[in-house]
């Protein structure tokens, strides 16, 4: 549902939706070609959320929240994933 926050839609219109996961999906195979993780890092209020909507469309793909990573882990970022 459009404006309404769920794993199913993100509150986004299905055009935008589908960007998104296409966008996603994407990124994570250029990178796991380059050898890299294919990541996803947020905040912990929505991980839940992205995970539950990206997992089923891009399984490669981890999502993580800032929560999850000890204090001293080295983060590398190599893309962005943004709404488009």
């Amino acid at each position: 549902e459009t404006g309404r926050l769920t794993p199913g839609t993100l509150g986004l219109d299905p055009d935008r939706a589908e960007r998104l996961a296409e966008e996603a999906d994407r990124l994570a195979r250029r990178l796991l070609a380059e050898g890299h993780p294919a990541v996803v890092l947020t905040s912990p209020v929505l991980r839940a959320l992205l995970y539950g909507f990206l997992a089923p469309l891009v399984p490669d793909l981890a999502v993580l929240s800032y929560h999850d990573l000890v204090a001293d882990a080295a983060v590398h970022v190599d893309a962005q994933l943004a709404l488009p």
